[in-house]
């Protein structure tokens, strides 16, 4: 494997690292000539550049920024947050503390974020209460401040 997108590790099949033994042995791959090649080739650059970027730029010598990567997006965004209180679980109000139009939110203080974009936390929980129009799972990063959470004892 070429050094910059070797892992630790010495398996490439799971999850997004197969795409790095693709681009690093793309030569021979094209070689075999098989005609979804071209397919398998732009989705392994694709995936390696938002979930591998500092791998992908460091075989390619691009420059991967924020906007080209679904990773860097995150940890810039966690990065922002540091100091916040993130959301670590949310219930809806089928949970018997949280009331009818409400979601119910725990978190910690945001100390971090992994080159992954994994939030570190530290400190205390905390728990509390948004509308529920607010809270969307699907945002990368949720913290108390922009959901205006009403903190419970």
């Amino acid at each position: 494997m070429p050094e910059a997108l070797r892992l630790d590790g010495i398996y490439y099949e799971e999850d997004v690292n197969w795409s790095l033994v693709i681009i690093g042995f793309e030569t021979e791959f094209a070689a075999l000539k098989d005609p979804l090649f071209d397919i398998e080739r732009n989705l392994a650059h694709q995936t390696a550049r938002h979930w591998r970027p500092m791998q992908y730029g460091a075989f390619t010598g691009e420059v991967i920024s924020p906007s080209d990567s679904y990773v860097l997006k995150k940890v810039a965004l966690y990065e922002a947050a540091i100091g916040e209180i993130g959301v670590r679980s949310a219930s809806g109000d089928w949970a018997d503390w949280v009331p009818k139009g409400k979601v119910g939110v725990t978190g910690q203080r945001i100390s971090g974020c992994d080159h992954l974009g994994f939030a570190q936390y530290e400190g205390p929980d905390f728990k509390g209460l948004c509308d529920a129009a607010r809270y969307d799972s699907s945002r990368p990063v949720n913290t108390f401040a922009a959901l205006e959470v009403e903190l419970m004892p």
